[in-house]
């Protein structure tokens, strides 16, 4: 089984992911983790090339979004659901599409090429943390280290925040209100995937 919490920078996915690990270890069962740039050497290295002083194009980071991505599924995400562990997605197929379709790519492209690269590998469940920009540029005042991504326009976030509820009609998807409290979020998470399960 394949779980994704999404939402843009700031609303707290990090933190739910590994609170759901954990609920799930509780409960005896197999959970893991991963994140696009940093859960293999790979994807480390992509993002250093992509957060490095140098300016890439779009095409250049829509690519290696991609690479990474690609390689992350094949590598990790599918060889973890073969073994009957359940892989949390810290950023999955919403962040992609929200990201790149932000910065003028079209869907039906985003969603072709995305296709190819998790090989039609898809999530069972996308819980999509929602919360105003406004509250998320506080958030991340506080957050000692701050890549490119993280300092996009408040203007990108609205977008992305509007491509990403536009994502969430789909029956796949779960919208839960971030701005509650970590406790509250996580119960409403852990409920949806009871449903799922």
């Amino acid at each position: 089984m394949i779980i994704e919490i999404e939402g843009i920078d700031g609303v707290g996915k990090t933190t739910q992911c590994e609170l759901l690990r954990d609920h799930f270890r509780q409960q005896g069962k197999k959970a893991v983790v991963v994140k696009d740039l940093e859960s293999t050497k790979f994807g480390r290295d992509i993002k250093e090339f992509l957060t490095s002083s140098e300016s890439q194009s779009m095409e250049v980071e829509l690519f290696s979004f991609l690479a990474c991505k690609s390689q992350l599924f094949s590598q990790v995400i599918t060889p973890a659901v073969s073994c009957g562990e359940i892989v949390i997605c810290d950023r999955g197929i919403g962040s992609f599409i929200s990201y790149f379709e932000s910065l003028g790519f079209s869907r039906s492209f985003l969603c072709d090429v995305i296709n190819l690269a998790i090989n039609g590998l898809r999530p069972q469940l996308t819980i999509f943390l929602d919360v105003m920009v406004e509250e998320t540029s506080k958030r991340k005042a506080n957050k000692l280290e701050q890549s490119k991504f993280d300092l996009m326009s408040d203007d990108f976030f609205r977008k992305q925040r509007a491509v990403f509820l536009s994502l969430s009609k789909e029956s796949s998807w779960a919208v839960i209100d971030g701005s509650l409290s970590i406790k509250e979020t996580h119960l409403l998470i852990t409920r949806y995937v009871g449903n799922i399960l």
